[in-house]
């Protein structure tokens, strides 16, 4: 028997929005996600695939996912990057953030 898993049907990947003095923008990425949602997103992936991944400190990812968790509908799937340009930490942060 094969476990299927539901990923949702509109997956995107948000940028993460950052201050002029280059701190992580919460506010920013919750309108950002609530624009999203509003538009056909069902499936949120955070700190990934658009770039930010590798550069943002474990703090900045957490704070984020912890953010956009706290706002946003229970239906509303989210989807949180693990890579890293380090390998030991992308190993290690498939199970923490």
């Amino acid at each position: 028997m094969t476990n299927k898993v539901d990923f949702g049907d509109v997956i995107t990947a948000m940028v993460t929005p950052f201050e002029k003095d280059m701190s992580v923008d919460l506010y920013g990425a919750e309108k950002l996600a609530n624009h999203l949602l509003k538009n056909g997103t069902d499936t949120l992936l955070l700190v990934g695939s658009t770039g930010e991944a590798a550069q943002l400190e474990d703090d900045e990812k957490e704070r984020i996912v912890k953010h956009i968790r706290r706002f946003t509908p229970t239906h509303t799937k989210l989807m949180v990057a693990t890579s890293d340009t380090s390998t030991t930490r992308a190993v290690a942060n498939r199970t923490g953030v």
